[in-house]
């Protein structure tokens, strides 16, 4: 539940319900059993994703979220860039 008032926390916040799952610390989901099951759980990330990008971003707000820079200005990354750039901090981070 999304809630608008900063009085609470001191800022805008959204209350979510825990989901039981497993958190993968080696991005080679060594700890999953078999190989198959990891091409699975690899396939099935994939989907996920490729849902999420499906989402017609223009339709639910986010038409002024991040920038929409041709990629030739460093300052000022693409939405690939940024997202390329932010997964690859995650992977860093995850396998310490």
């Amino acid at each position: 539940a999304y809630c608008k008032d900063e009085t609470i926390l001191g800022a805008e916040f959204y209350l979510m319900e825990f989901v039981q799952g497993r958190i993968f610390v080696d991005p080679r989901m060594t700890s999953i059993g078999s190989k198959e099951e990891r091409k699975e759980a690899f396939k099935d990330a994939l989907r996920v994703m490729a849902n999420i990008h499906n989402v017609p971003w223009w339709l639910i707000g986010l038409e002024k979220h991040g920038g929409r820079a041709s990629g030739k200005d460093k300052t000022n990354p693409t939405y690939i860039e940024r997202q390329l750039q932010r997964l690859l901090q995650i992977t860093s981070k995850q396998s310490q």
